[in-house]
């Protein structure tokens, strides 16, 4: 998982290091602006150009977080991380299965 500065603003869960910086990089131009002095982008800023980044500037922390959950949504489905066998029954208790 990757956190995006003070805010504490995940940027979600990725299955490689150089995805979660991706994430992290995009989360930062929106926020920041690609002219803002204060960038730390992991990969130069022009590997961004040709990508839609999300306008995060002046929306609140529930507004950025729920921005980013849809840009995780756009980018690739998340399997479940739940198995099967651990899911709830039907009365919400989990329930172990034998395979």
């Amino acid at each position: 998982m990757a956190t995006l500065g003070k805010s504490g603003v995940s940027v979600g869960y990725y299955d490689t290091e150089e995805a979660a910086a991706r994430a992290y990089d995009r989360a930062a131009i929106g926020l920041l602006g690609r002219d803002s002095a204060g960038i730390s982008t992991n990969f130069a800023l022009a590997d961004y150009d040709a990508e839609a980044v999300p306008q995060l500037i002046g929306k609140t922390r529930e507004e950025v977080k729920a921005t980013l959950k849809s840009e995780r949504a756009k980018a690739r489905p998340c399997p479940n991380p739940i198995p099967n066998s651990m899911r709830p029954n039907q009365g919400g208790a989990l329930a172990l299965r034998r395979r």
